[in-house]
C-alpha cells in the first residue's frame, strides 16, 4: 500500500474534553479470515435443504467483505453498502460492537446508502438507479427507484426538513436531486468541465443542512496536468462557493461538524489510510483519526486504516468509518466534541 502523502505529518488529533490519547473501539462485524463469497448470499432467510435422507447444511453467517458507504436511523442502526457481498447489512449494536442482524441481498452492486422518511435509499452501480425500500420488515420490500437515471451512484445524502435527496453521480460528474416523498427529479448541480466549480472526479457527497450546502470530495484530475484533489462546495441552488484544499490525496467519504465551535470536514482519504480533520475555512489539517495499515502484520491493528472509504459522525461524537480491505467497520471515540 502506498505509504502516507502529506508533505508534513500531522499532528494527532485529540478532542478538546478527552486527556491523553484517543480512545478507539473496533467494531469488527466480520471474520477477515472468511473466503471471499462466503457470506451467504440468502441471509437472513434459511440456507436450501440437503438431499433426502441428509442434514440440512450450516448457515454462513452474514458478514462484511467489502463495506463502502455507511448510513444511521434515528435509533442508531447502521446501514452499510457491500459491494462484493452485493448487499446492504443492517448492523445493530452490541455489547462488543455491532451484530448484523439483518440483510438486503441485491445480487447487484450497491454503492451510495441513506436514510430518510423510515425508508432506505441505495445506489445501485449495475441499474444505473437509486432504489427506496420499506426496511422494516422482516424482509426488505422494494418501493419505488427515484426518477432519474444515476450511471454511477456513489454517495447519497438528504435534507428530511426540505424534503431533498442529493445523489452523487461520479461517472457523469454532476449532483442529480430529487423530492423526498416521490423521487422526481428536480434539477443538477455542477457537471465536468475546467472551470473551477467543475466536478473532475467526485466520490463522496455530504450535507450541510444549517447552511443549505452540498460538500463533494473531488479527486481533481487524474493526469497530474488539471486541478488536484479538493472538496468543492455548492449553495442547494447548485451555485458554487468554495473549493477547499488541503494536505490529501485520494479524498472519499466526508462528515461535517460545529460542534466544537470550529467548523470542520472529517474526510477519509483512501490513500493516505487515515481520516482528515480539516478546517473547513482553511483546509488546514488540524488533526488525524486512525493510523494507516502499512501490511507489515497479517491483518490490521484496532485503529489502523486499509482503505477508509466513508464516515460517518454518530451521537455524542462518535466518528465510524467505513475500513474497506480490513472487511470490517471502525469506531473511534471522539469525546463527543470535536475541535
Amino acid at each position: 500500500m502506498p505509504r502516507r502523502m502529506f508533505r508534513r505529518r500531522p499532528k494527532r488529533w485529540v478532542a478538546p474534553c478527552v486527556t491523553g490519547a484517543l480512545a478507539v473501539v473496533v467494531l469488527v462485524a466480520s471474520c477477515s479470515d472468511l473466503p471471499l463469497g462466503a457470506v451467504d448470499e440468502a441471509a437472513p432467510t434459511s440456507a436450501p435443504l440437503a438431499k433426502k435422507g441428509g442434514s440440512k447444511p450450516a448457515k454462513t453467517p452474514p458478514a462484511l467483505l467489502s463495506p463502502v458507504r455507511i448510513a444511521a436511523d434515528a435509533a442508531g442502526s447502521l446501514f452499510v453498502s457491500d459491494f462484493l457481498a452485493q448487499a446492504v447489512f443492517k448492523l445493530e449494536r452490541a455489547a462488543a460492537g455491532f451484530d448484523i442482524t439483518g440483510a438486503l441481498n441485491l445480487s447487484e452492486q450497491p454503492l451510495g446508502v441513506a436514510w430518510a422518511a423510515g425508508r432506505l435509499f441505495v445506489g445501485n452501480a449495475v441499474s444505473g438507479s437509486v432504489d427506496v425500500y420499506d426496511f422494516g420488515r422482516k424482509k426488505p420490500r422494494r418501493l419505488y427507484s427515484l426518477a432519474a437515471p444515476v450511471s454511477d451512484p456513489t454517495d447519497i445524502a438528504t435534507d428530511d426538513g426540505r424534503g431533498l435527496v442529493f445523489v452523487l453521480d461520479g461517472r457523469a460528474g454532476r449532483v442529480r436531486v430529487f423530492t423526498l416523498t416521490d423521487g422526481a427529479h428536480l434539477y443538477d448541480i455542477s457537471g465536468p468541465g475546467e472551470n473551477p466549480s467543475a466536478l473532475q472526479n467526485p466520490t463522496g457527497l455530504t450535507v450541510d443542512v444549517a447552511r443549505q450546502q452540498v460538500l463533494v470530495s473531488d479527486y481533481g484530475s487524474l493526469d497530474g496536468g488539471g486541478e488536484g484533489p479538493a472538496v468543492k462546495v455548492f449553495g442547494y441552488d447548485g451555485a458554487f462557493a468554495t473549493s477547499i484544499a488541503g494536505e490529501f490525496s485520494r479524498p472519499q467519504g466526508l462528515a461535517i461538524s460545529d460542534s466544537g465551535g470550529t467548523p470542520v470536514v472529517l474526510l477519509a482519504d483512501a490513500m493516505a489510510g487515515v481520516v482528515l480533520v480539516l478546517d473547513r475555512a482553511t483546509g488546514e489539517t488540524l488533526g488525524t483519526l486512525g493510523t494507516q495499515f502499512e501490511g507489515d502484520t497479517e491483518a490490521p491493528a484496532p485503529g489502523e486504516l486499509w482503505l477508509p472509504l466513508d464516515v460517518l459522525l454518530a451521537e455524542g461524537g462518535e466518528v465510524i468509518v467505513t475500513n474497506n480491505r480490513a472487511q470490517r467497520i471502525e469506531s473511534f471515540d471522539a469525546g463527543g466534541s470535536l475541535p
